[in-house]
């Protein structure tokens, strides 16, 4: 057999030899025969029969130790663990089961111990002690690991295999591959990864895989690429798999969602490209390599990241910590702006206010000021109040002069000019006769109403209903509803159309009220 190049590792994988009976009193030629690792040397036939010696010994039916001048060799085979397969989407579509999962934690209450774990001191004690900032105000991290980097395996052979899988559908579909040349070329001139020169490879390094989402109601976004950090190396291990996770420091939406509703006047934006703002520590970008090549048939190129990567563990809990940081830093000089990011930030989205336009500008001005000190930008600015938005001095190329008609907060519509809070649902079923209502159809549809504060609990709580009773009749996923509950689902369906006509003000307060009641309601049915 004839092959253009040696295998780069060997074995591929780490091997079992637990059940071998290894005699102790001989050396080997390779003690770590069984782990993966790069070939040293390359000897010719010529040579092979001036190293071997004359004695074997035969451990089982698949392997025979032969002795050499390099001590003894281990020849043969273990049966190794099955190739793994990899599969990755060209469009976004959240899978039905995380959906229905969702769905039904909306309305759980969040046990705050369920945020306290045993990597939550660690990440936290590993952040206060490695962080630091640049001279531009930019935050530098590390990320905190459960295992070693060193148990990590080979990975660049896999990620070179998944380029040349991703590389044949962009060749299928043109406008793809221009909107991922397009991000590769952004990441390059904007400095947040830097091409890999060097011939040899570092002692530890993880290459992770890429490939493409396609957001086609993004506009701003269109192709959003993500990075598999869960790839396992030849050793079973991946980035992700010995990263520590600090958890959420944020408050929860329902919370946020409450408070966005107090102030008059709303203003709503977030952090441009916030997780590329924050750098990773130099000695850790070995880390986080990855392949490119221009085009099918060029040569492949090796990069690493600089930059907090998204699909990496620990990258939501850094940047958050970030925030948090900046807040602790900078925050004495920009209090209206402090308490905002500490009380009204989820992830990268600021959904915040003011009782009036005065306070509002200012702590719009003061956002500003705070985040391009930690050399981040807010974008995408909007807002029920025409002047604040209109405001040369603090304006950005993102920030419309116009009230916007619709934008969404957080995943709620907001409809800024009329300052209401709307649904968008989708129920494209057919409810003709000859339609095959299954149970899959109607989860699918079911899971995709979105109501965090409770607006339209009626309607969710008939939803529900109409579940438990598909699951209670042990219905398979593709099984046609009953005519009853066929019926009952037909009818939900045309009514919930009627939902997006709803207008629901955001602001919940009057500004001349001579005295406020809150009423609240209970039930003690079985059913919900």
């Amino acid at each position: 057999m004839v092959v253009p190049k040696i295998s780069s590792v060997t074995p591929s994988c780490n091997l079992d030899i637990s059940k071998l009976s290894l005699p102790k009193h001989i050396k080997l030629a390779d003690p770590s025969f069984h782990k993966p690792a790069k070939i040293s040397m390359l000897l010719g036939a010529q040579v092979f029969f001036k190293i071997i010696k004359a004695d074997q010994i035969k451990i089982n039916d698949s392997i025979t130790l032969q002795n050499s001048v390099f001590n003894y060799i281990v020849t043969g085979g273990l049966p190794t663990a099955d190739d793994k397969l990899h599969c990755f989407l060209l469009s976004e579509q959240e899978g039905l089961e995380n959906l229905i999962s969702k769905f039904w934690q909306l309305e759980s209450l969040e046990d705050e111990s369920l945020n306290l774990n045993s990597q939550t001191k660690l990440c936290e004690d590993h952040f206060v002690n490695n962080h630091r900032r640049d001279q531009t105000g930019h935050y530098i991290v590390q990320m905190a690991f459960l295992k070693e980097p060193s148990c990590l395996g080979e990975s660049k052979q896999t990620a070179i295999r998944r380029l040349n899988s991703l590389w044949r559908k962009l060749e299928a579909n043109p406008n793809l591959q221009q909107l991922y040349r397009n991000f590769i070329h952004e990441y390059l001139a904007m400095g947040h990864m830097e091409q890999v020169f060097e011939a040899s490879e570092p002692t530890v390094a993880y290459y992770m895989p890429h490939h493409g989402v396609l957001r086609p109601d993004s506009k701003s976004t269109p192709l959003r690429t993500v990075f598999d950090a869960s790839c396992a190396t030849t050793t079973g291990e991946s980035l992700n798999s010995i990263l520590a996770n600090g958890g959420v420091i944020q408050d929860e939406l329902f919370a946020m969602l409450l408070r966005f509703r107090k102030n008059r006047i709303g203003l709503i934006s977030d952090i441009k490209k916030m997780f590329r703002m924050i750098f990773i520590d130099e000695s850790q970008r070995d880390l986080l390599r990855i392949v490119w090549k221009e085009s099918i048939d060029d040569p492949i190129k090796t990069y690493k990241m600089n930059r907090v990567v998204y699909g990496t563990t620990c990258a939501p809990y850094l940047a958050q910590r970030v925030l948090k940081q900046l807040v602790m830093d900078d925050g004495h000089n920009y209090p209206l702006a402090a308490s905002a990011v500490s009380s009204d930030m989820y992830m990268d989205d600021l959904l915040t206010g003011a009782a009036d336009i005065y306070s509002a500008k200012q702590l719009k001005e003061q956002l500003i000021a705070l985040f391009r000190g930690g050399g981040m930008q807010l974008h995408k600015w909007s807002s029920n109040c025409k002047e604040l938005l209109a405001d040369s001095e603090v304006s950005d190329g993102d920030v419309s002069l116009t009230i916007p008609v619709e934008t969404k907060a957080l995943g709620l519509l907001w409809r800024p000019q009329k300052d209401s809070l709307a649904f968008s649902v989708s129920a494209n079923v057919d409810t003709c006769e000859s339609c095959k209502i299954t149970k899959r159809s109607v989860l699918s549809i079911t899971a995709r109403i979105f109501d965090p504060l409770g607006l339209i609990s009626p309607v969710v709580t008939k939803a529900k209903l109409l579940m438990q009773e598909l699951w209670r009749l042990k219905l398979d996923w593709n099984d046609s509803l009953p005519i009853q509950l066929e019926s009952q689902w037909k009818r939900f369906v045309t009514f919930l159309s009627t939902i997006n006509t709803l207008n629901i003000p955001r602001y919940i307060f009057l500004d001349y009220a001579l005295k406020i009641e809150l009423h609240g309601f209970a039930d003690a049915s079985e059913k919900a």
